[in-house]
């Protein structure tokens, strides 16, 4: 009997040349990329091109340092449209750092023993 290998939890993802191509330009013309991770959605959003290829594309970049991994963005908490800045806004100053600690005194049982 031959040894057969299973791939249960990973397998690896061939990218054709011509969808790297256009997860390449679509990153050069944009600048962003936003990608849900979904492997098992038809497509991404933007480009005709499987979703799990755009997953895979961006977590060689990634990995490649060209690429930064940006979290989901938070909702602002107050409206473009107002224009405030945090210098408006009352906020209490920022608290002092904490002064170090001295250094603590050796236990009483190694005084006076010698070593």
């Amino acid at each position: 009997l031959a040894p057969t290998l299973a791939f249960t939890s990973c397998a690896m993802v061939l990218i054709p040349r011509q969808n790297r191509k256009a997860i390449l330009q679509y990153i050069f013309k944009e600048g962003v990329i936003v990608c849900a991770k979904d492997h098992r959605k038809p497509k991404h959003d933007d480009i005709e091109v499987p979703n799990i290829h755009v997953m895979m594309v961006c977590k060689s970049l990634t990995s490649r340092g060209y690429l930064p991994p940006y979290p989901r963005p938070r909702p602002n908490p107050l409206p473009p449209k107002l224009g405030f800045s945090s210098s408006h806004l009352p906020l209490p100053p920022p608290l002092p750092q904490p002064l170090p600690l001295p250094p603590s005194p050796p236990p009483d049982d190694i005084i006076g023993r010698a070593v």
